[in-house]
């Protein structure tokens, strides 16, 4: 599916709502959104480090991690993490969340995929979700222009 495309499976809809190049061209932020349609409120477990995978057109796995404010501007250090917090929240019928990396402030709540967007043979990524819930192989094509 194309970003902004919704999947949707057992009264969840998931969507990839933005896919987005970083500042300094190293990878792509993403931004998902769960919507409840059952009947009921649902409590939900959800770990994005364990749910999302990202494959490039040539058959490469890419890391998916996120970037931690603190070693940006406090310590000078590596941003990048992979270790992602396990969420636990209610999600109530008919709401829509936005899926989260971690709740405290250690750094973007948004996931993102680390790729060499600058690289003319990477023309496009294939982002997988699984385990959100019931939702599995949710699959969205992020083009690359170059």
């Amino acid at each position: 599916m194309e970003v902004g495309r919704s999947w949707w499976q057992d009264g969840w809809e998931l969507v990839l709502t933005s896919a987005r190049y970083t500042e300094g061209g190293w990878g792509i932020e993403l931004r998902f959104a769960l919507t409840n349609h059952k009947p009921h409120d649902v409590a939900l477990r959800y770990n994005l480090g364990d749910a999302i995978t990202a494959v490039s057109n040539q058959g490469r796995r890419l890391e998916v991690g996120y970037l931690s404010r603190t070693a940006m501007f406090i310590s000078g250090g590596d941003p990048w993490r992979v270790s992602f917090e396990t969420i636990t929240t209610v999600i109530k019928s008919g709401q829509t969340v936005e899926l989260l990396n971690h709740t405290g402030y250690e750094g973007d709540t948004n996931a993102f995929i680390k790729a060499d967007i600058a690289d003319p043979a990477l023309t496009e990524i294939v982002v997988t979700v699984s385990g959100i819930s019931t939702i599995t192989n949710a699959r969205w094509r992020i083009p690359i222009q170059h």
